[in-house]
């Protein structure tokens, strides 16, 4: 599908995603790697972003689309277990498979390091963690962060559809709800794919309906493997995000 974009120049789809986990952006690493995907292909966070070990398959998107290649874009609000930060330069280190926050090892910024000859170990380049917590006060001063809100943003605003999955909209998400009634238009078709096992469908379903108001939802009752295959299948000309 995004791939497909290419030939028309039209975005099929973003993903967008408060969750910190890496388990969507290794399967989507894996399928470049393992399906017979171009090389230029890449997991987009859309933010600027450097490899943590020297790997030329992660660079940021635009550089992949000026390479010729394409980006397959996956933009995590909240931060995700498999960035560092560097707090002098603002670069995003990224790794596949390993969540080198979680981990006692000392990453330094290497940027930094060549660009200011600065001596291995200097404090002021040791690579953070800088996760999203979930709670009333977010901060959201990073760099990098700031700019996957904005593109957050855009692909919302660009979107004809947007399917919710495995989301509450909790009332903790003051910035998320924010950015959802800044953005996306009123003509939107929304879709919010509900669990079967969820314990309180009517309360969920209140919620989406009284938040966005008049616009068009849909609630779909279905397993998420269940509602992937049945998209696939479907070969949908939308563009959700």
């Amino acid at each position: 599908i995004a791939q497909s974009r290419m030939d028309d120049n039209k975005d099929k789809i973003a993903i967008i995603t408060s969750n910190w986990d890496i388990l969507l952006d290794n399967a989507l690493q894996h399928a470049i790697d393992n399906n017979g995907i171009s090389q230029l292909a890449v997991v987009d966070y859309c933010c600027y972003i450097s490899s943590l070990h020297d790997d030329s398959k992660i660079k940021p998107g635009l550089l992949a689309l000026g390479q010729g290649g394409y980006n397959i874009k996956l933009l995590k609000l909240h931060g995700s277990t498999n960035w560092l930060h560097c707090p002098m330069c603002q670069r995003m280190y990224v790794i596949f498979h390993q969540k080198p926050m979680l981990d006692n090892t000392k990453y330094y910024c290497t940027h930094c390091m060549r660009n200011f000859k600065l001596d291995a170990e200097q404090p002021s380049i040791r690579l953070k963690g800088n996760l999203v917590v979930p709670t009333f006060l977010k901060d959201l001063n990073n760099v990098q962060i700031k700019l996957i809100w904005q593109n957050a943003g855009i692909e919302l605003s660009e979107a004809n559809k947007i399917v919710f999955i495995g989301y509450s909209l909790p009332a903790a998400d003051f910035e998320i709800r924010q950015l959802f009634s800044h953005y996306i238009p009123a003509h939107v078709n929304i879709e919010v794919i509900v669990f079967p096992d969820e314990t309180d469908i009517d309360g969920l379903k209140n919620r989406y309906r009284y938040f966005f108001g008049r616009r068009h939802i849909t609630f779909i009752v279905k397993k998420v493997p269940t509602y992937i295959h049945d998209l696939c299948n479907t070969a949908s000309t939308e563009s959700p995000a």
